[in-house]
C-alpha cells in the first residue's frame, strides 16, 4: 500500500503515516527497511512510502515500511 510519513516521534521511536486511502497508521522505527541514517523528523516527515498493512494492538498500522522518494 502507498501512503506518507505525516508525524515522527523521534525521542519515542515511532511516526504516524497516512495511507492512500486517509487511513492514519502508526509505524515503529525498527519496521521502516531503508532507513537513511537516523530516524529524525527532517529525513522522513512528508516522504512517499510503500508498506503492509497491519492491526495492532492499539489500531491499524504500518509494517514492512519502505521510503520511495
Amino acid at each position: 500500500m502507498d501512503g506518507r510519513i505525516e508525524r515522527v516521534i523521534e525521542d519515542k521511536g515511532f511516526g504516524f503515516l497516512k495511507d492512500s486511502l486517509g487511513t492514519e497508521r502508526f509505524f515503529h522505527a525498527s519496521q521502516v527497511q531503508n532507513l537513511p541514517g537516523k530516524f529524525t523528523k527532517a529525513a522522513l516527515v512528508n516522504r512517499a512510502v510503500t508498506f503492509d498493512p497491519d492491526k495492532g494492538p492499539k489500531g491499524d498500522r504500518a509494517v514492512n515500511v519502505r521510503l520511495t522518494d
